[in-house]
């Protein structure tokens, strides 16, 4: 019917804006085994839904006259932030499933730049999407215009 998570855990330091709906019906707690932080009130009907929004974005980073991107010192050990981010956000959501649970948008510089540089992690976002039209009839993929409207 619906996955749960463990929001206590944290997950691969997911960058992401988060909108937490709540919705409240007649039935058992859905959330109640998840949310054990007492500063958080609990519903007071019986059904609870969380919804997750995951903005995935990095900028372009390569320089405009050697399409290279340079080393970032920020990113040590990585040899800057793409994959600094890609190691430590968008390759192990991945790999747990976290792009099928979700509903997303894949900037379009990211993308392309995992396309090419981490293309199994690209295809496995892709692979995501699918699974998610096949079980529910529509993707949870999200288009982003270019440039973002950040």
């Amino acid at each position: 019917m619906y996955d749960t998570y463990d929001i206590s855990k944290p997950y691969f330091g997911l960058v992401v804006t988060v909108l937490i709906l709540l919705f409240a019906r007649a039935g058992g707690y859905m959330i109640e085994q998840t949310i054990t932080n007492d500063s958080l009130s609990r519903p007071q009907e019986e059904h609870a839904y969380l919804c997750l929004y995951g903005h995935f974005y990095q900028p372009p980073r390569e320089d405009p006259f050697t399409g290279i991107i340079p080393v970032e010192p920020g990113a040590t050990p990585y040899a800057n932030y793409n994959e600094k981010i890609s190691a430590e956000c968008y390759r192990p959501n991945a790999e747990v499933g976290n792009f099928e649970a979700i509903s997303y948008d894949l900037g379009p510089t990211l993308a392309a730049w995992l396309e090419n540089a981490h293309p199994e992690v690209y295809r496995q976002i892709l692979a995501a999407d699918y699974q998610h039209r096949m079980r529910y009839g529509v993707g949870n993929a999200l288009a982003q215009a270019l440039p973002p409207s950040l």
